[in-house]
């Protein structure tokens, strides 16, 4: 059932309103059940499947993206190549992912969260100097991990000038 742009689920006795959130890069919804269950719910860029954050590819996902893709008209979604690696923070493996692509001489790439939710772009400018963008809901400086986004950003020109050599 839909109720504004909000969908209601009934899984046995459990009742879930899933509300919108808009994202760029995801279709989102956030779901919240009778039973006090909460979580985000969101496409996977890959592939498309549905996603139940920081638990991924789950059962529960699939039921509830079903629904969703019952209930709304979904775009065909390209799937985009997403690269993931392991990079050392803190003396600990930590993994994230990014599509790369060139904008005329600019390098830009979309950075990947380990849990496959988009966090933010970064473009890289002349070498060393990277300007960071994302969307408005995704983008908050003061929630910005910068020792990540540092490591990430080294990663990421060692690799561009690897290629380039």
């Amino acid at each position: 059932m839909k109720t504004n742009n909000n969908i209601c689920l009934v899984l046995d006795d459990t009742k879930m309103v899933l509300s919108p959130v808009i994202h760029n890069k995801h279709l989102m919804y956030k779901g919240v059940a009778t039973d006090g269950y909460q979580n985000i719910f969101f496409t996977d860029v890959e592939t498309g499947k549905w996603v139940e954050e920081d638990l991924g590819f789950t059962a529960y996902a699939a039921v509830v993206g079903n629904y969703i893709d019952q209930q709304n008209f979904r775009t065909k979604q390209f799937p985009k190549t997403i690269t993931w690696r392991n990079i050392l923070r803190k003396g600990k493996p930590v993994l994230f992912g990014f599509a790369y692509f060139v904008h005329g001489e600019e390098r830009m790439y979309e950075i990947y969260h380990a849990n496959r939710k988009y966090m933010y772009s970064l473009v890289q400018h002349n070498g060393d100097d990277w300007e960071l963008m994302g969307a408005k809901s995704t983008l908050d400086a003061t929630a910005i991990d910068t020792d990540f986004l540092m490591a990430v950003t080294a990663h990421l020109a060692q690799s561009s000038e690897q290629e380039n050599n």
